[in-house]
Order: structure tokens, then C-alpha cells, then sequence
């Protein structure tokens, strides 16, 4: 059984009465105030936070790598649990207490649903887990986490979907920036296609057996139904988009 689920500007999700996994989540994008213009040239799908000033000495230990140090601010890679390194986070830590941790601009947004074991991250992804351990190391709790995409700057909403079956429709006025998918894969297999099963279809047709990617965005037609179907395993699709 499909859900139905409506870009609209209330954001409205139909769900049928008989449980599902579908979930829905809806974030809105707005850009920090970075004192380096060089996350402009190299980031994309962000998020961030800020907890007042910081010593950044305390959080030079969070770095699996620091790729480059001021007295201002540090930048580096920051290693998540229970994940490959393919999904590793950037991290930029500034003085004044701004946190931003992000994807390169190369990147799908849905690299944030990175998968732990056999299970796609919902809610508690990759993007948070990184926020979090960079506020464990400073000793204060991460609060008002905001989202931002560095590569569509006037785009100021991001939407996450996960499910198994499901189809969605952009409403008319809406610009859909990016569609990005990630499958969830089965423990140990580093893609589909090399002795796991499972893909995902689009509008009917196979889409892709990688573990993440794009949806060509011509594809994503306004005012009607797309399908996404997860065959053997579960499906995470995010829009970034700007609604009026």
C-alpha cells in the first residue's frame, strides 16, 4: 500500500489507517553567518548550531583530520560510529561558537541518511551525530539545530521521506532544487548488485542499485504523482526545494 504524500506549503501527509514505516520529516533552510566565504565554494547540505564562544582547543580531539587551523576557526573531518568513512562529516568550528557541520557540494543531500548496520538513519542522522560530538566535547547540549544548503542559496526548505512504497507530488510554484535517494543496504554489502539484493524504481522504472545518488530533477514533473518503490529493503528521498 502506497502513502501519499503532498509538497504543499502546509506540508500535508496522508497516511493509511494499517501501520507503515513511512516517515516524514520537514526542515527549513536558513544560511549562517560564516566569517570564511571558502564553505560557499565546497559545502553543501548543512547544519548547524551555535553554543557561545569556544575554546577551540577542546574540540580539535572530535577531528579524525584537520585540514586546515586559524586562531579563528578549524576545519576537518569528523569520524561517525558504526558507519563507513564514506559517510564521514566536514566540520567547520568557529571561535564566536558557530558549529557547521556539512557534505561536500559533490554530495547528495540524502548522504545525510547515512545507513548504520541495516537500518537507513531517520531522524538521528549523520548531520546531528556529528553536532552532538562536537557539543560533548565542549560540554554543553546542542539545541536549535538549523539546516542550510550552500549550493541553492534561495532554497528554504529540505524534506526527508523514508518508507518502503510511497509516492509524492510537487505542487505548482514550487522549485525543486535536488531529489536525492538512499538505499538501504544489508550490513557488510558496500553496494546492491555485488551479492545484495534490492533496488529502487522511480515512476515504475529501475532507478539505481548505488547506495545513494540524484533523481534527475527533469524527471520530478510538477502536479502529479511520482512512485518510489524500495525492492527488499527501505528507501530515504530528499528534496531541497523553495516554496513561495
Amino acid at each position: 500500500m502506497c502513502v501519499l504524500i503532498a509538497v504543499l506549503a502546509m506540508s500535508l501527509f496522508e497516511t493509511p489507517e494499517t501501520e507503515t514505516t513511512e516517515k516524514v520529516f520537514m526542515n527549513v533552510l536558513a544560511a549562517p553567518s560564516v566569517e570564511s566565504s571558502f564553505l560557499e565554494e565546497e559545502a553543501g547540505i548543512s547544519a548547524y548550531t551555535n553554543v557561545g564562544n569556544i575554546d577551540l582547543n577542546k574540540v580539535k580531539g572530535v577531528f579524525k583530520t584537520i585540514e586546515k587551523e586559524t586562531d579563528e576557526y578549524i576545519v576537518g573531518s569528523i569520524e561517525l560510529p558504526s558507519i563507513d568513512k564514506d559517510y564521514y562529516v566536514h566540520g567547520y568550528v568557529q571561535k564566536d561558537g558557530l558549529i557547521v557541520v556539512y557534505y561536500m557540494k559533490e554530495d547528495p543531500a540524502s548522504k545525510i541518511l547515512g545507513v548504520t548496520d541495516s537500518s537507513i538513519r531517520e531522524n538521528d542522522e549523520n548531520l546531528k551525530i556529528a553536532l552532538n560530538s562536537v557539543s560533548i566535547a565542549l560540554g554543553v547540549i546542542t539545541k536549535d539545530i538549523k539546516y542550510y544548503d550552500f549550493r541553492y542559496p534561495t532554497a528554504n526548505k529540505m524534506m526527508k521521506i523514508i518508507g518502503k512504497d510511497f509516492r509524492f507530488k510537487v505542487q505548482s510554484g514550487i522549485v525543486v532544487y535536488e531529489a536525492s535517494f538512499m538505499n538501504e543496504r544489508r550490513y557488510g554489502c558496500a553496494s546492491f548488485g555485488g551479492g545484495c539484493s534490492g533496488y529502487i524504481e522511480f515512476d515504475g522504472g529501475r532507478l539505481s542499485t548505488d547506495k545513494y545518488g540524484k533523481i534527475d530533477i527533469l524527471k520530478v514533473t510538477h502536479d502529479e504523482f511520482h512512485n518510489i518503490q524500495g525492492v527488499s529493503m527501505k528507501v530515504g528521498v530528499i528534496l531541497i526545494y523553495h516554496e513561495p
